[in-house]
């Protein structure tokens, strides 16, 4: 640790942790990595479908891009959403 900093108790949410890494992110790198994630996981269904020997390797296809694919676009929403019906939808935030 840094010595001129102090510790905090304070936890980092997921929500803010995603917001963050949304803001850090172009709008396009999103989408790149969206569309990308979305054709892996297609990927990954072809597999099972074509190769079932192979289930094992396209089941953990399907988790690694299918998870991806939701996280990328929720940090798409929250690009995309304006503040104010952020506010409306989650009250507790705009304390």
């Amino acid at each position: 640790m840094i010595r001129r900093l102090q510790r905090s108790d304070e936890r980092l949410s997921l929500k803010e942790s995603t917001a963050s890494q949304a803001r850090a992110h172009g709008v396009l790198s999103l989408w790149l990595l969206e569309i990308a994630s979305l054709v892996m996981l297609g990927g990954g269904i072809w597999m099972l479908l074509g190769a079932p020997e192979k289930r094992l390797v396209a089941f953990a296809g399907i988790v690694l891009f299918g998870t991806g694919a939701v996280l990328f676009a929720i940090q798409l929403l929250q690009r995309y959403r304006p503040p104010a019906v952020d506010a409306l939808i989650n009250p507790r935030s705009s304390k």
